[in-house]
């Protein structure tokens, strides 16, 4: 079977995780938009986009070479819009249309709903099947606009992947959706950041990585981390991402025990953060699924989230990390303090993790082959 995948930048750490072993089963095709003058994802890194507007090879870009040993850049496009515009990108759509039909595709696999310019996407929707990271749209997102954009995928489009048993019924619900043709699936560990797989150090530090947005939780988290220090003071509180902050943030900023990257991550750093680190913490207020927390297993690192959406689902407490309430601050300093203070529970969680998600039944090969059988196959019969 042969497979188109296009997928945004932004969602690159887990398709490159998932797609190095999809393409053990199918022929696999990754097509990536990029325009502007840089892009910036999770796991690739243009410093400077070509200014001509069309699908071109991923050699053609040197920083994506480091990619091979994990997918073949024979098999990768960019749709390189350059930097002339949307209406660029819409002549570049039907020229993708052309190639997808010279390639015999036989099922396109979208991770995000058509923009405008991809329009031309819904004349072959029969055998598109669409990912919805999001079943549905984060509290700190307010534009009616993208909203309008969800609606008219969800109308036209027919198959979808959802990866949150906890919110499926609602969102089938709330958008009239077929259940036959909503997907169940999961993420699991985004192995290809090992390739950036450092030595054992002695540096250990709570972290917080990510996007910064309201909804995430800092609000909480950093006064949890003053009551923390109290009683261990040689604890340390990491926050890495780039955001806006919605809350005043002056009194964190001097702290010896806090430390604030609020700017773009690269991976390298990333990786490193997170091997240093003795837990991570989600303290969302509310959530889909997070990539954050398959980033941390990809090393083993037991995470901290909340009981919102379908975080529980990743997260199993007391097996792969701890579930606090939203919005707790003393939840959270217990169990920030639980697993500082047990150094064999953190081990048993981080075991519990690589036998889960690396030899279990969340391992990529088995997410694949499920796709392999249970999507793609009824989609092109």
């Amino acid at each position: 079977m042969r497979i188109a995948y296009i997928s945004p930048i932004y969602f690159s750490d887990v398709d490159l995780s998932y797609l190095q072993e999809l393409s053990k089963i199918d022929e696999t095709f990754y097509f990536i938009p990029i325009g502007g003058n840089s892009s910036k994802g999770a796991a690739i890194n243009i410093s400077k986009v070509l200014p001509s507007s069309r699908i071109l090879s991923a050699t053609e870009y040197e920083e994506l070479y480091r990619l091979g040993n994990i997918i073949s850049l024979n098999n990768t496009y960019i749709i390189n819009s350059g930097i002339r515009g949307k209406f660029r990108r819409l002549i570049l759509t039907f020229k993708l249309l052309r190639k997808l039909k010279q390639m015999n595709i036989d099922v396109v696999h979208l991770t995000e709903m058509p923009q405008w310019y991809d329009f031309p996407l819904y004349f072959i929707r029969k055998k598109i099947v669409l990912s919805v990271h999001d079943p549905f749209v984060h509290s700190c997102v307010t534009s009616k606009r993208y909203e309008f954009r969800r609606r008219i995928a969800f109308a036209l489009l027919q198959n979808f992947i959802i990866f949150n048993k906890q919110q499926r019924s609602s969102f089938i619900k709330h958008y009239h959706l077929e259940n036959k043709f909503v997907f169940d699936s999961s993420l699991s560990i985004y192995t290809y950041l090992r390739m950036y797989k450092n030595k054992e150090s002695k540096i250990k530090h709570i972290l917080f990585f990510g996007q910064i947005t309201s909804h995430k939780g800092l609000d909480f988290l950093l006064p949890a981390m003053k009551i923390v220090h109290q009683s261990h003071p040689e604890a340390k509180l990491i926050v890495a991402g780039r955001g806006k902050f919605h809350f005043d943030i002056t009194q964190y900023q001097n702290l010896d025990y806090i430390d604030i990257y609020n700017r773009f991550i690269p991976d390298e750093e990333l990786s490193t953060l997170i091997q240093e680190s003795i837990m991570v913490v989600c303290p969302y207020k509310d959530a889909t699924q997070s990539g954050v927390v398959m980033s941390a297993y990809a090393f083993g690192v037991p995470v901290i989230a909340t009981n919102v959406g379908g975080l529980p689902e990743m997260v199993q407490h007391l097996k792969t990390g701890l579930i606090v309430p939203a919005c707790d601050i003393q939840a959270l300093v217990d169990a920030m303090i639980l697993l500082l203070d047990n150094f064999t529970l953190r081990e048993q969680l981080s075991e519990n993790i690589i036998d889960y998600y690396e030899n279990g039944e969340k391992a990529w090969s088995n997410i694949a082959a499920d796709l392999h059988n249970n999507v793609y196959k009824k989609i092109v019969q």
